[in-house]
């Protein structure tokens, strides 16, 4: 082959390649509307999305103003949750951007009635991250995504921030979406979802301020606040667990990294501590008699901030018992309502306990599929727990 022949068949694919890219449609950043939480309902027959998108201000080199909000909100309403979807508007035809979306919020209805087409929308139809976070709103999704909800100036930045204080206390878990999807899915286990509401900024008023003003100004009145999870049983929400059950859930699963108790002893004096650390382990015993039982030993590490000896040298064993005892019992009883609300009360396995069994025995797979919900109220927790207070 000629030079000139090979010349002539590269100059060829240029000119093709240069034409293929007319192909292709993109988009600018500037001309993207970035999701940042994605909120969905259902109500009176019709699905409905509230989006809060991220919006630049500012000028020049200055992406974000500081001094105003960032965020813009856009909704949606449809018989399906594609409908609702696409019928969002957002300003100057900007284009959605899913993938960076940080969190997906459910209202409790939706939760309740049609948390499957939710799933399968986001299975199919919309390209959110795996380690997405997934909320249940006691309420509606739309009155958590609001302005008259306090969320700083990128609300999705304040959900995170707000999020890890409670996650970092031990008092809600982070349940990502592939996380969530393992229970979801699963024929014999059941998942915690955190639950989020919002409640009343208590401010106080000053002279020449008030309720009316802040009115008028269009200040957000409301705060989020966590009330604890939600159970996802059978692809639906059944019911929920308190803050105190929540963090019992945490010690029986292994996720208390550290947190605070405080409380007040038998003889009146107040106690305050820290959870330095701590870990559970969890050994599943299947009973020659076909009886079940789960033993559970949670060790501690634990440190006093507020006790009536400043010296705990000068303890003598009985009083250092008791206050061992003190503690040991306030976690009992959160482990035991965790354990009374989810297994007795639901049904449900939260805890991925179904799991553990599976693994130590792996022969009872197919049983487990069958019959693990309706044998948890039988199933026996044994509870060791043992803090060494420093």
């Amino acid at each position: 082959m000629t030079k000139l022949k090979l010349f002539c068949i590269a100059a060829t694919l240029f000119i093709l390649l240069g034409m293929l890219t007319g192909c292709v449609e993109s988009n600018a950043v500037d001309r993207r509307a970035i999701i940042q939480v994605i909120g969905m309902d259902y109500q009176n027959g019709k699905f409905k999305a509230t989006l809060e998108f991220f919006e630049s201000k500012g000028g020049g080199d200055q992406l974000i103003d500081i001094t105003q909000t960032n965020s813009r909100i856009a909704t949606g309403e449809g018989i399906t949750v594609n409908a609702a979807i696409s019928n969002a508007s957002f300003p100057n035809g900007k284009v959605p951007f899913y993938a960076q979306s940080s969190f997906l919020i459910l209202g409790r209805e939706l939760a309740e009635e049609k948390m499957d087409n939710i799933m399968e929308f986001v299975n199919h139809d919309i390209d959110l991250r795996v380690d997405t976070q997934i909320y249940i709103a006691d309420g509606r999704a739309e009155d958590v995504i609001s302005d008259k909800v306090d969320r700083g100036v990128l609300p999705g930045e304040f959900l995170e921030r707000m999020n890890d204080v409670y996650f970092s206390s031990s008092l809600i878990p982070q349940v990502q979406y592939y996380q969530f999807a393992n229970h979801y899915y699963s024929n014999y286990l059941a998942a915690a979802l955190p639950l989020i509401t919002t409640e009343e900024i208590n401010q106080q008023e000053e002279p020449g301020t008030g309720g009316s003003e802040q009115a008028e100004t269009g200040a957000p009145n409301r705060k989020m606040a966590y009330k604890g999870v939600e159970i996802i049983q059978n692809k639906q929400a059944v019911g929920s667990l308190d803050l105190a059950a929540t963090r019992g859930m945490l010690w029986l699963t292994d996720q208390v990294s550290s947190t605070g108790i405080n409380t007040v002893m038998e003889d009146g004096t107040p106690l305050s501590m820290d959870v330095l650390s701590s870990e559970t382990i969890v050994k599943p015993v299947y009973k020659e008699d076909g009886g079940i039982r789960f033993e559970v030993r949670i060790n501690n590490v634990v440190n006093l901030w507020e006790y009536k000896y400043v010296d705990l040298d000068s303890v003598n064993t009985e009083e250092y018992q008791k206050l061992n005892s003190q503690i040991a019992q306030i976690i009992e009883q959160e482990c035991c309502q965790a354990w009374e609300q989810a297994v007795l009360n639901y049904h449900a396995d939260i805890f991925g306990y179904g799991d553990r069994l599976r693994s130590a025995y792996p022969a009872l797979g197919n049983w487990l599929d069958e019959h693990w919900e309706e044998t948890l109220p039988q199933v026996e927790l044994k509870l060791e727990i043992h803090n060494r207070i420093e």
